[in-house]
């Protein structure tokens, strides 16, 4: 439970004045998205956590790709994994961070973005920490994760990833085939 102080908290959710924050506060009790009492202190309830979180699963269809934004890989992504989603799979196009227009803190934009999708595909080559990072988090919210990596640099893959089923390629035409046959097999069924 927590008891809001309506006339020194009312900043923190970007109200006016205390009387904005109190007309909230009975609103959101109206619609079932908190329960308890002004005086005694309130909590989230199912419903209104329902609210605040990502679809279970995310998105259907939708698509995070983490990978280095390196220019020797944008053919691994323009014709290899692009295609794969959209093309092969007739996916909606594959979110890849550095290609959004967005006005927000990148960090924030990755999670929200894993956050919605449902499922990521992880190319760890050149071994970035945020590729590893990502995959992560994404298993830790339940998505399923695709992992690849191109042949000439499988053997640096970390210690912790290396039992997950990767895709090896060695070409952009390779990794296009090859994901977007686990795309359908795993994603699609």
């Amino acid at each position: 439970m927590v008891e809001p102080d309506f006339e020194f908290d009312y900043p923190l959710i970007d109200a006016g004045k205390p009387a904005e924050m109190l007309f909230l506060h009975r609103h959101l009790k109206e619609l079932g998205y908190i329960e308890g009492s002004e005086a005694a202190g309130s909590r989230v309830t199912v419903q209104g956590w329902s609210k605040l979180e990502a679809p279970l699963g995310g998105i259907p269809g939708r698509s995070f790709v983490a990978m280095s934004f390196d220019s020797s890989l944008n053919q691994a992504f323009m014709d290899g994994i692009r295609e794969a989603v959209r093309t092969d799979c007739r996916l909606p196009e594959p979110i890849r961070i550095d290609m959004e227009h967005h006005n927000e803190k990148i960090c924030d934009k990755i999670l929200a973005s894993i956050k919605t999708c449902q499922f990521v595909i992880a190319d760890f080559t050149l071994q970035r920490a945020g590729v590893y990072f990502e995959a992560g988090f994404a298993l830790g919210l339940g998505r399923t994760v695709i992992w690849t990596c191109r042949d000439d640099d499988f053997d640096n893959l970390h210690f912790d990833t290396r039992q997950y089923n990767h895709i090896k390629w060695s070409s952009p035409e390779e990794l296009r085939t090859q994901l977007a046959d686990r795309i359908r097999a795993t994603i699609l069924h």
